[in-house]
């Protein structure tokens, strides 16, 4: 899906997570606390984490400290795409 800039492109959950293997998405299910899901077959198992994992990422910013929010706040709001970061003093 592309937005309105036409230079920032959202992807739904599922489709990035179908670029993964069933291992390496059963390694993020082990990661995140998602259990009971080893018998599942691929598209099962990106169903339950697509249901699960935007609940679980919410829960994880109740601990962002504000430096922390803001900053994923400022990335979330930048229009390239591309952003680095220079270390702490660097301008």
């Amino acid at each position: 899906m592309v937005t309105e800039d036409f230079q920032t492109y959202t992807l739904p959950l599922w489709y990035v997570l179908r670029e993964h293997t069933k291992a390496e998405l059963l390694d993020i299910c082990r990661a995140q606390g998602i259990r009971k899901v080893s018998r599942l077959n691929k598209d099962e198992l990106i169903g339950v984490m697509t249901a699960r994992l935007p609940s679980i990422a919410a829960e994880k910013m109740l601990y962002w400290d504000q430096p922390t929010y803001d900053l994923m706040t400022w990335l979330q709001g930048k229009k390239s795409g591309v952003t680095t970061l220079a270390p702490v003093g660097v301008v």
